[in-house]
């Protein structure tokens, strides 16, 4: 997962904390260093793992699939997590990880 992403989660009020992920300090670079890392700067962001962001969905997450097929914007996109199929209108995510994807259909989710 890339920085602008992570930054985008937190900025839609993703929890910083966990205890499997990693951080981006401000200039973007990874870090597994918790001891040294507070997110009181308020430019570091935490790099949730899959499971987190998963659990981050609750109830709202359906699926996670792996595909190959180019998306909207003409990349290709080989995951695709969608919301519980509870209406016409599903939301997804789609991403090259299958974090990634997880971590779009969590901001879709959490729209405001």
């Amino acid at each position: 997962m890339n920085y602008e992403l992570a930054k985008q989660l937190k900025d839609a009020g993703l929890k910083q904390e966990g205890w499997n992920g990693n951080f981006y300090d401000v200039d973007g670079q990874e870090s597994s260093d918790f001891g040294d890392l507070v997110t009181a700067e308020g430019d570091e962001v935490y790099i949730p793992t899959l499971s987190e962001l998963i659990e981050a969905c609750g109830d709202k997450f359906g699926t996670l699939h792996q595909y190959k097929y180019p998306s909207n914007n003409g990349k290709q996109q080989d995951w695709l997590a969608t919301e519980q199929y509870k209406t016409a209108q599903v939301l997804k995510g789609e991403g090259a990880t299958p974090e990634e994807a997880v971590a779009k259909l969590w901001l879709e989710l959490n729209k405001k």
